[in-house]
């Protein structure tokens, strides 16, 4: 059955997503294992790996989020900051092969993407992501979504307020209050709400899209 909602219900115009922890399942995992192979527990070396969650730095996962590094320019980096820090055996960075067998589509949020482009809101993908891994094709996301703004070809990421409101303008939405913005990371949500965004926390899938549906009265 087609949605009632129209724009004008609730100013909604747009929503926009994360991708991996929202739709696919998390990374987490992987990463976990590359510093269990280490010698490590994620916990204890998460800062050296990336840096800061919740500024955009000059760290060198950053960098290579930005499109500013190749991927063998981050691993060199990476194992300097590992032995500057006394851990001799840094952390293997996931290579595209690993990072695409270890997240799946999340088929109940590629549905919910599908009937709110269907109510006819504009839709995006907003995701810090790096030109070697070539998540694209995991959710065929080229036509999944109108819009598609990805840090690395854009030289800005998440949580720099700044890569929020280019996903707005390439929406063509003027106001913040018109988007909803659905990540699975907590400093990534902060900026989104910081600029007027309703911004939706993703911990549970099926809770996320409860509340899309319910926001969007679909």
């Amino acid at each position: 059955m087609a949605s009632e909602y129209t724009a004008s219900d609730r100013q909604l115009r747009a929503v926009i997503f994360d991708f991996g922890g929202v739709l696919t399942t998390s990374p987490g995992a992987l990463m976990a294992e590359r510093a269990a192979e280490a010698g490590h527990k994620l916990g204890d070396v998460l800062h050296l790996m990336m840096g800061p969650l919740d500024v955009d730095t000059s760290h060198p996962w950053h960098r290579i989020e930005r499109g500013e590094i190749t991927f063998d320019e981050m691993s060199d980096a990476m194992g300097s900051l590992f032995a500057a820090a006394g851990l001799p055996q840094p952390v293997r960075p996931p290579s595209t092969e690993e990072m695409a067998a270890a997240v799946a589509p999340v088929d109940e949020m590629l549905e919910l993407v599908r009937a709110v482009r269907t109510a006819g809101l504009r839709t995006a993908i907003l995701t810090n992501n790096i030109r070697e891994w070539n998540w694209r094709g995991i959710v065929n996301a080229d036509a999944l979504v109108d819009v598609i703004v990805d840090s690395c070809e854009v030289g800005l990421r998440k949580p720099d307020e700044a890569i929020y409101r280019l996903t707005m303008e390439r929406l063509g939405i003027d106001d913040p209050a018109d988007c909803v913005y659905l990540d699975d990371f907590a400093w990534n949500i902060s900026p989104a709400q910081s600029i007027g965004m309703h911004a939706i926390h993703v911990s549970d899938h099926a809770t996320a899209i409860a509340e899309v549906r319910s926001l969007l009265n679909m």
